[in-house]
């Protein structure tokens, strides 16, 4: 990054951390144990190897449902600075299979989960409230010939780095929404009945998580934060910036009249950055409701299967509209729901599409689930995921034999500053 990025985000950081209104006995060091939940969308890499040679054959993934425990120490070296100790156990299925039209042959591949151990570090952005990152080593499973004689499996070395927000809901008891980025360093080999090709698969996980934690020790942590006063009502306007991951997927569909079908699907991760507008009203002591519109610009490049010389298409940009609904678990601090509708545009690849394949939006429905913080009277901090699908194709090359289509999906996970009037 240059000297300007790090001194815009050092601003930014010094801004939340000036904003937070701290409980000076409130105490973050303990141990910790607990449990997660979320969704997550893997994108497993295959390449084949003939002679040296080597070629990919696609990327590969779906949503599918997250779980996890882990256990962590943390030891606050000074008021809201906060380092510590995290190991766990993440339970996902990022899996992938193609099949060849052609040959009629089906490979299965998949990674259930992972292990992983490393260092967390955060800053209290208000009471009872800690913004933090998280980088471990992960060995991650991976299985290749799923469900046949042939099957092989074992794991391979990588990281999975994390950013999440922590509040404290009641005495001893924090909850956090969490971004994971799981990536493999090392691939899997296999070998399929004795091949003379030589097959690798290179996992990579992103998930979207909400943890529950209990913190031992805790009684003499600081006074409950729901009996705080409040720094203002959540009613008024609100603008803001965001930045995270997204992982999307779509199938290559074929509508030829013959034989159709779909292979994949395949997945892309890659960064998503972007603005939001909106408006809340606060209902009594604990509910917010609200509406809000976003839009992002994100990296999104869709393999076509078994050709790694083209792809099917790509997405640069969406935009969606969403209602929240919100409950206060303490003044300073919403937990939210968010639905809605939004259009994504889907761009043709140059050279898989016919002469005068233009690019189109599809529409989307989306649903999601955050944190958000208010660190000062006039500022706002949010975690959240939220998965986005197509509601109809984007369809082209009508014109010819074999007639093809694109309907995606996508799952983001990121975190957003806004301010609010």
């Amino acid at each position: 990054m240059s000297r300007r990025t790090w001194a815009l985000l050092g601003a930014a950081v010094s801004t939340l951390w000036s904003g937070a209104v701290l409980a000076d006995d409130y105490d973050w060091s303990g141990f910790r144990l607990g449990a997660t939940v979320g969704v997550g969308m893997g994108a497993v890499a295959w390449d084949e190897i003939d002679a040296g040679l080597s070629e990919n054959l696609g990327t590969f993934g779906s949503l599918a449902v997250n779980g996890g425990v882990f256990a962590g120490y943390d030891l606050e070296v000074a008021p809201g600075m906060v380092f510590g100790l995290e190991a766990g156990l993440q339970f996902f299925n990022a899996e992938g299979s193609s099949t060849q039209l052609t040959v009629l042959d089906q490979y299965e591949f998949r990674s259930l989960g992972a292990a992983y151990a490393g260092v967390r570090a955060g800053g209290e952005v208000a009471a009872g409230s800690l913004l933090y990152g998280r980088l471990s080593y992960a060995a991650i499973h991976a299985q290749s010939s799923v469900d046949t004689p042939a099957a092989q499996e074992g794991f391979v070395h990588g990281y999975q780095a994390a950013i999440g927000l922590e509040t404290e809901v009641m005495d001893n008891v924090t909850v956090r929404v969490e971004g994971t980025y799981t990536k493999a360093l090392t691939s899997f080999e296999t070998n399929y009945d004795g091949s003379v090709y030589l097959d690798t698969y290179t996992p990579d996980h992103l998930g979207v998580n909400v943890g529950v934690t209990y913190r031992f020790g805790n009684e003499g942590r600081g006074p409950r934060l729901a009996n705080a006063a409040p720094q203002r009502s959540w009613s008024g306007g609100y603008v803001g910036v965001l930045a995270g991951g997204m992982s999307s997927s779509t199938v290559n569909g074929f509508r030829e009249t013959a034989i159709p079908g779909a292979e994949g699907p395949v997945s892309y991760i890659g960064y998503e950055l972007g603005a939001y507008v909106g408006v809340t009203q606060q209902l009594g002591e604990q509910f917010v409701v609200g509406l809000e519109g976003d839009v992002s610009y994100h990296t999104a490049v869709w393999d076509f299967v078994d050709d790694e010389s083209r792809d099917i298409g790509s997405s640069d940009h969406k935009a969606q509209v969403s209602a929240r609904l919100g409950f206060l678990v303490n003044p300073a601090t919403l937990i939210y729901a968010r639905a809605g509708w939004g259009l994504m545009h889907i761009n043709p690849d140059e050279l898989l599409a016919e002469p005068g394949t233009e690019a189109a939006y599809v529409q989307t429905l989306s649903a999601g689930l955050g944190i958000e913080v208010m660190t000062s009277p006039n500022s706002l901090l949010r975690a959240e995921g939220i998965y986005t699908t197509a509601i109809e194709e984007y369809r082209f090359n009508d014109t010819v034999l074999n007639p093809l289509y694109i309907k995606p999906s996508s799952l983001s996970a990121r975190v957003g500053m806004a301010f609010l009037f």
